[in-house]
This record gives structure tokens, C-alpha cells and sequence, in this order.
């Protein structure tokens, strides 16, 4: 009866140890990139902005920052050549958070704006120009 009682006040003690320790760890935050017309997503650096803590995305787009203190957070994604990602008041607890962004093709100069240069790459590629059905010039490259 004793030996009984011991193992239960011990899974017990245990239990609330391994829930402390969580607490202190902090959650995960995991998610998925999207990124139009590509099937390898890998190389995508997601950072809480701020702390010292990221993750890079997988060839399917996964990633997963793990440690994450409670508390408000704004992701940031990002890789070259692409418009970055932001997802701001990501609120996080004890529990996982999943976070997806879409990273917007077509920003080679870096700079997180398509501008003219970018527009100039862009309209090359896809070999687009004025005159061309439906064409609008602020919006179309």
C-alpha cells in the first residue's frame, strides 16, 4: 500500500516538474510557407523580430522555432529575390502556435519594394509588355 501510494505522489511530482519546465522553455511556433508557383520552399529564414531566435523552412515549406517565451511576438520571413513576410501580434503562450506566410516573387534588387529595376527582370521573364491583352502599367510587369 505504501509502495502504491509512493508511485502516485511521485508520478505526481513528476507531472508538475515536467509542466514547470515547460513553462520556462516556452511553446513552439511552426508554420508553413507559400510561395506561388514554386514546389521548393527550403531556404526561407523565419525570424521573431527582435530575439535571437529563427528558423529556416524545408523544401515543403515547414519550419519551426521552438523555445519561444510567452509574450507578443511579429514574425518575419524571408529570402532573396522575394517580397518579405510579416505577420504582426503573433501571441504566444504555453501552447504551439502555427504561423503560415506567403513570400510575393519578384523583389531582386533586396530592398523589399518591386521597383523599376525589378519590374525590368520581371518583364523579361515573362516577356510581358505594353500593348499586351489587359495590360495596366502600374500593375502589370
Amino acid at each position: 500500500m505504501f509502495i502504491k501510494a509512493y508511485n502516485y505522489i511521485l508520478a505526481i511530482i513528476i507531472f508538475i516538474l515536467l509542466f514547470q519546465v515547460t513553462n520556462i522553455w516556452g511553446a513552439t511556433i511552426s508554420g508553413t510557407i507559400y510561395i506561388e508557383g514554386r514546389k521548393d520552399k527550403s531556404g526561407v529564414l523565419v525570424t521573431l523580430q527582435g530575439q535571437s531566435m529563427s528558423g529556416v523552412s524545408d523544401k515543403d515549406g515547414r519550419y519551426s522555432i521552438n523555445n519561444v517565451p510567452p509574450g507578443s511576438y511579429t514574425i518575419i520571413a524571408q529570402k532573396p529575390g522575394y517580397l518579405v513576410g510579416i505577420v504582426s501580434d503573433v501571441i504566444v503562450s504555453n501552447a504551439p502556435v502555427t504561423v503560415n506566410l506567403e513570400l510575393i516573387p519578384g523583389d531582386f534588387k533586396i530592398d523589399n519594394q518591386i521597383n523599376l529595376l525589378d519590374r525590368i527582370m520581371l518583364a523579361s521573364v515573362w516577356k510581358s509588355k505594353e500593348g499586351d491583352a489587359n495590360w495596366k502599367s502600374m500593375m502589370d510587369i
